[in-house]
């Protein structure tokens, strides 16, 4: 996993999130945006990146109209690619001057471009897969995940404002209520809410009893 910074045509920076594993032994080609996509709803028959992926585009799919949208992060990007050469596939809005996410419909304004990594991120990622594999293995494929990257949210566990044990619950309470929208309203369950996995903003927040003392994400 790591962060970059990227440098868009129109010279804004935006930072993104990767996550690259090594892809199931039974994929044999790239996948990318503009191929079917790396679609995953068991991750023991992918990864859990992968699976990760599906459940972030999905969801922002489903969301995009809704008030809820908000509290979905952002997926830019997911796929497998070759190790040898790995590309990594994004969409970029000219009218927003932007990568956005997987779930906007490509159109005359939304394309798909590569990203430029640096050289010596490749060599990283490419010597990386020499531990992921046996010394006599063929060059395998990778799977990856770009999602975006927010400065001010941290794991609830690493926040030093929300240090009391009335904020905690405030706060998971929050977020219970986020879940439970959306699984009233989409089905949806998350599976592993812990304290790494849930962002905050490392703000104080009023040690009251009321959860509307929270602001929101």
């Amino acid at each position: 996993m790591f962060c970059l910074d990227f440098q868009l045509p129109d010279g804004y920076i935006q930072k993104l999130f990767f996550k690259v594993g090594r892809a199931p032994p039974s994929i044999s080609e790239e996948v990318t945006l503009s191929s079917p996509l790396a679609k995953c709803t068991n991750f023991t028959e992918c990864n859990q990146y992968i699976y990760e992926s599906n459940m972030y585009h999905t969801l922002n799919l489903h969301t995009a109209n809704h008030s809820l949208h908000q509290n979905i992060l952002d997926i830019f990007g997911f796929g497998y690619t070759f190790e040898s050469s790995p590309k990594f596939i994004v969409k970029y809005d000219s009218s927003k001057k932007r990568i956005v996410g997987t779930h906007i419909p490509t159109s005359s304004r939304v394309k798909e471009i590569q990203l430029d990594i640096p050289d010596e991120i490749i060599s990283l990622i490419q010597n990386l897969c020499l531990d992921l594999k046996h010394p006599e293995e063929p060059p395998i494929f990778l799977s990856y995940n770009i999602s975006e990257y927010l400065d001010e949210y941290i794991p609830l566990k690493n926040s030093k404002k929300i240090n009391t044990e009335n904020k905690v619950v405030k706060t998971i309470l929050k977020a219970a209520s986020v879940l439970n929208s959306l699984y009233e309203e989409f089905g949806f369950i998350h599976g592993d809410l812990h304290d790494l996995n849930y962002l905050v903003k490392d703000i104080d927040i009023s040690d009251r009893n009321s959860i509307e003392d929270i602001p929101p994400d």
